[in-house]
């Protein structure tokens, strides 16, 4: 079954309420606002809308609701569009309102228009210039450079922002006093890099069973791809560690554990939740 993006743009609701002092509600702008969401049925997913406050809006309201508007649907098997997306893994928006989606079976990252429109392909299965074994991030930086992520190679990719042509790519490096190696990368932030790292995953075989308390780091990486400061450490995952006589060590996360989520914002700051 192929995956579904959806488009859709975010209008308020209008409600009664008592606002705090001093803060009114900005009709948040329907391109500005754009929320995609990835599925293998024909539902949005979950999706947080964010309503910022400030000068201007409609009075005396408060925690304004947000309705989602559907602008366009693509990977639908039923629609006449002929791109069937695999596995969604990221997606980035440049400034132009291009879509750019990190497929991770097909490895490649696919473009779309702000119409819907398929306009590029880039990337491919490989290991050679612009090829991926493992992409997992796509993300824009200055200038609508495209940077992707291949976290089984630990290489970030980095691809002409007109053209979309592969400029160059560099080794992202493991933390060398530790066990960590690089997950994920978060985003880009006053020229340098700020990537997630996680902590290796160890089994103990005289034990059957235990619950892995392993840490996520967050570093600032310049250009050669060294971690080069320390930005945050904080527990990762709960994952519940095994063994079995017919399949040998095996992973899940513990049921009720804790899940880490961690972004990047606009302002260079690190959100954690």
């Amino acid at each position: 079954m192929s995956e579904l993006l959806s488009a859709a743009a975010a209008f308020p609701v209008k409600q009664r309420g008592r606002r705090p002092k001093g803060h009114t509600y900005r009709k948040p702008h329907p391109l500005m606002t754009r929320v995609l969401g990835a599925a293998c049925i024909g539902l949005f997913s979950t999706c947080l809308v964010a309503a910022s406050y400030g000068q201007g809006g409609f009075g005396d309201e408060i925690n304004p609701r947000v309705e989602l508007v559907e602008l366009f649907r693509i990977g639908d098997e039923d629609s006449p569009d002929s791109l069937i997306l695999d596995r969604i893994n990221d997606i980035a928006v440049n400034s132009a309102g291009e879509i750019f989606i990190a497929d991770r079976g097909e490895q490649a990252v696919f473009v779309i228009s702000e119409s819907g429109r398929l306009v590029d392909r880039f990337g491919g299965m490989g290991e050679g210039a612009g090829e991926f074994v493992g992409i997992i991030d796509v993300h824009i930086g200055p200038g609508d450079s495209i940077y992707v992520h291949d976290f089984r190679r630990n290489r970030l990719s980095v691809f002409e922002p007109e053209e979309r042509k592969y400029a160059y790519s560099f080794a992202i490096e493991d933390v060398q006093d530790a066990q960590f190696s690089p997950t994920m990368l978060l985003g880009i932030a006053d020229g340098a890099f700020v990537y997630r790292y996680g902590e290796s995953i160890m089994y103990d075989p005289e034990r059957n069973w235990s619950v892995d308390k392993k840490m996520l780091r967050v570093y600032r990486l310049e250009r050669d791809g060294n971690p080069e400061q320390l930005l945050l450490s904080l527990p990762d995952h709960d994952l519940y560690i095994f063994f079995t006589a017919e399949r040998g060590p095996g992973i899940m996360p513990l049921p009720f554990g804790r899940t880490i989520r961690i972004r990047l914002g606009p302002d260079g700051q690190i959100y954690t939740g």
